[in-house]
């Protein structure tokens, strides 16, 4: 599984950032790993299986068997999500889900090579949610944009 950054929008501290990990394959991954920082990267899709499928009442109400790609975000209280996927070649689905298993927050699949996820927290707490990019069949190489407002 091979991972780049293309860019980062963190802030000035003068140190490296530090780079988050491949996308993850399973929920005790996921889970485990830290949230995803805003920021423009690319991901290979290599190697991930298919271990979440919401099936056809599911969160992207179609049924998704290829492999999934996880990644866990922090949401502030009150903030807002924006993702922007690009799959050239691909037929994807984005969602999110609270517990990364299941309790879907949104999501949908369209027949696009781009799809765009927004959502807002509307509670004052933070949340840490799980976005998931899906397939009906193969999953390809993809390029992912991640704002937290």
């Amino acid at each position: 599984m091979r991972w780049l950054a293309i860019t980062t929008t963190l802030g000035c501290t003068g140190a490296e950032p530090e780079l988050p990990l491949p996308p993850y394959d399973d929920c005790d991954e996921a889970s485990a790993a830290k949230a995803l920082p805003p920021g423009s990267y690319s991901f290979d899709s290599a190697g991930l299986s298919s271990l979440l499928n919401p099936g056809l009442e599911g969160c992207a109400r179609s049924d998704l068997a290829g492999p999934d790609a996880l990644f866990p975000v922090e949401l502030s209280g009150n903030g807002t999500l924006l993702v922007n996927l690009d799959m050239p070649g691909g037929n994807p689905a984005v969602y999110l889900l609270r517990d990364c298993a299941s309790d879907c927050v949104l999501g949908f699949h369209a027949p696009a090579e781009s799809l765009v996820l927004s959502y807002s927290n509307q509670r004052p707490e933070p949340e840490r949610l799980y976005i998931v990019v899906d397939t009906a069949d193969e999953l390809l190489p993809f390029m992912m944009s991640l704002s937290l407002f």
